[in-house]
């Protein structure tokens, strides 16, 4: 959910020469670290960690390990569809031409993948806004998806939509179409 600690403080104990002669004590390496279970477990185990740096620190022994925070944020994965919709609020249509009703978006719909948490509050459909004043002809653009949701934590199925429809020069008959 967020990111994780990159840096611990460890104090560890050995003779003189054992932490001099330390591939740690002139080059720190970073320590890679597998969580078990993220989403069930949102708790550091210290004593692994532990075991993977006295393993690394030959003849030395940690003493004490501080990570901040302690606590690490995770969320259980989730995927959900959204459907497009055109939001009619943001069509600006030049005066004298009208919209057909029709709407094709390309594709009809979009794959969310990210923290439950996050997942499951979105809405079933995302509201596509035309960014266009005064259309007067066909409309026929591809537009950006991440700027719907902006949330990094949240991946996509696509990174844009292609959004078509017509747009014709209204009929005048007796101030009616």
């Amino acid at each position: 959910m967020q990111a994780l600690p990159s840096k611990a403080k460890i104090f560890f104990k050995g003779h003189g020469w054992n932490v001099f002669n330390s591939k740690y004590f002139f080059k720190i390496k970073p320590v890679v670290f597998f969580i078990d279970k993220p989403g069930l477990n949102s708790v550091l185990d210290t004593l692994k960690l532990r075991k993977i740096l006295e393993r690394d620190l030959d003849k030395m022994k940690v003493g004490k390990i501080i990570v901040d925070p302690i606590n690490l944020p995770f969320d259980k994965q989730a995927r959900k569809w959204m459907h497009m919709k055109l939001d009619a609020t943001s069509i600006s249509i030049d005066k004298g031409y009208i919209r057909d009703k029709k709407i094709n978006f390309e594709p009809e719909s979009v794959l969310v993948t990210g923290p439950k948490s996050i997942v499951f509050k979105l809405k079933d459909t995302l509201k596509i806004r035309v960014p266009f004043q005064g259309l007067d002809k066909n409309f026929d653009e591809s537009l950006n998806l991440n700027y719907y949701l902006n949330n990094p934590l949240l991946k996509l199925s696509h990174e844009k939509v292609k959004v078509k429809f017509n747009v014709r020069k209204r009929l005048e008959t007796n101030g009616r179409e």
